[in-house]
């Protein structure tokens, strides 16, 4: 509808003339030691160490080639020739220029009291939407402001009826330097006067101007006291796009002005064909909601679908086509690895453009936009099959993880191609990891606050990240393990390249041959490898009953160059092992800069903390709480007997292991492997091995024999075991445990040697 009476007044919009000419930058909310606010004063402001800069370009412009202007000097919306149917589109450039992590929220706020209604019940407010824009498409041409990222109409946003996780212009942005995540964040804000606006919004202007308001606080990337929830300061919500399914639902009734019609409802738009909507006064409803799952699709294992029930009615009936008539549909169904697109059991064809979807059963999706366009020629329902619970495996758009089953498998995905990034979906989970395989990670995975109760093994295994560092965070484990294997972590065990752990707490217990809280094993001798630690803490009991502990790292190779980083990061657990204990531990020819903060202190060490350099062992020595193991020797058995050894005083169950040591072929290194691991029997007062007996072991090299017991028991034989032949090292090992699962006693049998 065109607007009869031009309005020649800038007090149309004079708020909205102003509305990020004062722009604001508010610091602090709820946190004790940063409470201040400013609104509509200038860009910068400073508060301890925080510092933020803001500046604002023409929507007009892809942000990269943008000229930015200061956000305090002149106006930012001026236009004082508002009509139906008028866009205006602004960037906003949100830059981290201080030292401190913060997450921001962008929220539009009244600054005194809204204009009274007329008479009417009319007012300028109801008949502005306010939408947070995708500047690419924007600026590509296409009409980018639809339902699913409109914050909704003046007046309601002005209220503060319109802002949630979903739909306020959010993020998080780290000090420059770092390498966790973003400085510079660009936000897109554009105002739409609706097109059906009559004549009774001319000459109006709102009582009140308003104000796009920012709203920062502190993350806990950085602390200042212990640990790094010190303050309960919020992480904040990832900026993942905002296109997470499930999609909103929603309705919308369109009369027919007889120029075409387009109707648009929740996230679907529907474009209706000219001939079918040529009588004016024709009324459209589309109804768009999420409907149940359909019992005639198969949905491969562990993905996910969304099934979209989209009704079109005219005139209050339910359009039935006629005539080959096909209707245009795009459907917001959130940025998803997208396998496959039904219409209700049909498998519709993907094509590659979006101008190519010009056949009935067609369809093209952007996982940039989230929008699937499909031409169909009926209605209902629709079906979007994708993997995990959303996201695309990018840095921006994660592959979201809603449950166990989706955690293990990210398994699936492990190869040697591009790497992914895995993100828990909601806030805050809590995942059961009792026995849950080793996840093998090929990228980077953030947990999102999750806690991870019950880990019987360690979450990652041979992680890799392409020529970039693996990064882990925002995680908590509460360990349970006690596996007899040899190197025993509760994070992470194996990688190949650099790590950073961030926001990641280990509680619990963690034992092995050699053991450690975060990280054990790492790349080969002739690698340097770089760890980083930001608000790590650990207070696991470590237990290494064969070799050293480590409250960090037990990390065998160590080339020159490398380094380990902590910020903020420490370990204050209790370490028992039956050699040293270590803050971090390396081996093998090196050297090895540690750098920390000096909240550490020295009464974790019995070393400086500088660079070292060694011929095999060496690193951190451990001074806090630490003791080392006694072991005593069993008895040698005649024959091939059960092996058994006294309860001692405190004892509830044990365990025994069968333990070989390979030689060092193909540069893999010289240590111990468990090949057996049983709980043993309790007979008068004794443990016995359940099938562990006086072996004559055997390594049969490259033979292709079966390993396991021979036909009369009387040898273990290992097939290669892929180190090559023994070097004449086995023993079994029995640890006695109380009833808590603590270790009380620790004895070991020197087998015969192998052949």
């Amino acid at each position: 509808m065109k607007q009869t009476k031009p309005v020649t007044k800038l007090t149309l919009l004079g708020a909205v003339i102003a509305l990020l000419l004062c722009v604001a930058m508010l610091l602090g909310t709820t946190y004790a030691w940063f409470t201040d606010s400013v609104t509509s004063a200038g860009n910068i402001i400073k508060t301890g160490k925080l510092k933020v800069a803001m500046q604002w370009a023409n929507g007009t412009e892809v942000p990269a080639n943008a000229t930015w202007e200061n956000a305090a000097e002149g106006a930012i919306f001026e236009y004082d020739k508002w009509e139906p149917g008028y866009v205006q589109v602004r960037h906003i450039r949100i830059t981290n220029t201080g030292n401190l992590a913060l997450h921001y929220e962008l929220r539009i706020v009244v600054d005194g009291d809204l204009e009274t209604v007329d008479n009417a019940g009319h007012t300028l407010a109801d008949a502005i939407d306010v939408y947070y824009a995708d500047p690419a498409v924007q600026v590509a041409g296409r009409n980018n402001l639809t339902a699913m990222n409109r914050i909704g109409t003046l007046t309601e946003v002005l209220n503060g009826m319109n802002y949630s996780s979903t739909n306020t212009a959010a993020g998080d942005l780290y000090p420059t330097g770092t390498s966790v995540g973003n400085t510079v964040d660009t936000v897109t804000i554009a105002l739409k006067m609706r097109e059906n606006a009559g004549n009774e919004y001319q000459d109006k202007e709102l009582g009140a101007s308003f104000s796009v308001q920012l709203l920062a606080t502190q993350l806990s990337y950085e602390s200042d006291s212990f640990g790094p929830d010190y303050d309960g300061a919020a992480d904040g919500q990832p900026d993942n796009g905002g296109f997470w399914p499930p999609v909103q639902t929603g309705s919308a009734t369109v009369t027919n002005t007889g120029d075409g019609l387009i109707v648009t409802a929740g996230p679907a738009t529907v474009t209706v064909p000219a001939d079918q909507s040529n009588e004016e006064g024709d009324i459209y409803t589309l109804t768009v909601q999420e409907g149940p799952a359909n019992p005639n699709l198969t949905i491969e294992a562990s993905n996910s679908a969304t099934t979209y029930d989209v009704t079109l009615e005219k005139n209050g009936h339910e359009v039935v086509v006629t005539n080959g008539v096909a209707y245009k549909v795009e459907l917001n169904i959130g940025t998803v690895d997208l396998q496959k697109f039904y219409h209700n059991s049909t498998a519709l064809t993907a094509v590659g453009t979006l101008v190519g979807v010009d056949d009935v059963n067609e369809y093209f999706y952007d996982p940039d936009t989230g929008i699937v366009t499909f031409i169909t020629d009926s209605f209902s329902p629709f079906t979007a099959e994708y993997l995990f619970a959303g996201g695309i495996g990018t840095a921006k758009y994660p592959y979201l993880i809603a449950d166990r089953t989706q955690l293990e498998k990210i398994n699936d995905h492990y190869s040697d191609e591009a790497p992914s990034n895995y993100m828990m979906k909601d806030q805050n989970m809590t995942i059961d990891a009792t026995n849950m395989p080793f996840i093998r990670l090929h990228g980077c995975f953030d947990g999102n606050g999750v806690v991870f109760n019950n880990v019987t093994r360690c979450l990652f295994y041979d992680a890799n990240n392409g020529t970039n560092a693996i990064v882990i965070k925002n995680l908590t484990v509460n360990a349970n393990i006690a596996r007899n294997s040899y190197f025993e972590s509760a994070v992470l065990l194996y990688p190949d390249h650099d790590v950073t752990f961030v926001n990641v707490d280990v509680h619990g217990y963690i034992e092995g041959t050699a053991a450690a809280s975060y990280v054990a094993m790492g790349p080969g001798p002739n690698t340097a490898i770089n760890y980083k630690f930001v608000n790590c803490h650990s207070d696991a009991t470590v237990v290494a009953i064969g070799e050293s502990a480590a409250g960090f790292i037990a990390h065998p190779y160590c080339a020159d160059g490398s380094t380990i980083v902590l910020e903020n990061s420490r370990y204050t657990g209790a370490m028992v092992a039956k050699a040293n204990t270590y803050y971090f531990r390396v081996n093998y020819s090196g050297s090895l800069t540690i750098t920390t903060d000096e909240t550490n202190g020295d009464a974790y060490y019995t070393n400086a903390r500088d660079t070292y350099s060694g011929n095999s062992d060496f690193g951190c020595r451990y001074t806090f709480n630490s003791s080392i193991l006694t072991v005593n020797s069993i008895t040698a058995p005649d024959g091939i007997n059960l092996i058994s050894v006294p309860m001692v005083e405190g004892a509830s169950y044990a365990v025994a292991t069968l333990n070989i040591g390979p030689n060092d072929v193909n540069g893999h290194g010289n240590y111990m492997g468990v090949y057996m691991n049983e709980n043993c029997v309790v007979t008068d007062d004794y443990f016995w091995t359940t099938s562990i007996k006086n072996f004559i072991v055997t390594i049969n090299g490259n033979a292709t024999t079966a390993t396991g017991i021979s036909a009369d028991g009387t040898i273990f034989n290992v097939v290669n075991s892929y180190y090559g032949n023994t070097y004449g090292s086995a023993f079994v090992r029995i640890v006695q445990y109380s009833a808590e699962g603590r270790i009380v006693q620790i004895s070991i049998l020197y087998l015969v040697q192998a052949d």
